[in-house]
């Protein structure tokens, strides 16, 4: 917290003190042993220069007074403003969803699959079921089996449905996959009716 006039910034409430929030430090107790209530800003408590306090015997207390007081913080003109970390000692007023998700975020090496699961104009839900796919953690029949509840293969009856049966083993799946690689790569063309191959059997087609 950017403290200038203190008209907003909350005396107990905001991050403006440097080992942390005022409440947390001295518990709810705090803001009757000092007299400052819970909303209380800080231009209320800090006037013309001086901390105003009531005074406490607790021995707590009296440490974090004398820290408060120590404290290097003047009020200007200008509006109190909120700062978000972007980096080790970085910090800025505009908040920027992906620069907060990097400092709360656990960092690990970047999977070679990385971007073909996530990517810019990608959709959500997509994405998401692919990397349960990647990760293994779909709902196959293989695992529905260690919750009781045992399922086949949908396409072709396998009793083991796994993840690797499901997508590349099952007969149905297999030829499907065959057809849609070969669309993509220009190897198979589509024409009415029929699946051509232009590159490995220019005179053949297949039904």
């Amino acid at each position: 917290m950017d403290v200038k006039d203190g008209s907003t910034a909350r005396f107990w409430i905001d991050l403006w003190f440097s080992k942390g929030r005022l409440i947390e430090i001295a518990g709810e107790l705090g803001t009757q042993k000092l007299g400052i209530s819970r909303d209380m800003r800080i231009c209320n408590v800090l006037r013309e220069g001086q901390w105003r306090f009531h005074r406490c015997r607790d021995r707590h207390i009296q440490i974090l007074v004398t820290e408060i007081r120590t404290f290097q913080l003047t009020l200007t003109d200008g509006r109190d403003e909120v700062l978000w970390k972007r980096g080790d000692n970085d910090y800025g007023t505009k908040f920027i969803s992906s620069e907060i998700w990097n400092q709360i975020r656990v960092h690990k090496e970047t999977v070679l699959w990385s971007k073909i699961v996530w990517f810019s104009q990608g959709v959500p839900r997509f994405a998401f079921i692919t990397w349960l796919a990647v990760k293994d953690r779909l709902a196959t029949g293989h695992r529905s089996q260690r919750w009781g509840q045992p399922q086949h293969c949908l396409y072709c009856g396998e009793p083991d449905e796994t993840r690797d049966h499901m997508f590349f083993a099952c007969p149905y799946t297999f030829t499907l996959w065959l057809k849609m690689v070969g669309i993509c790569l220009g190897l198979i063309q589509i024409q009415t009716g029929t699946l051509h191959c232009p590159q490995c059997c220019p005179d053949h087609t297949t039904a």
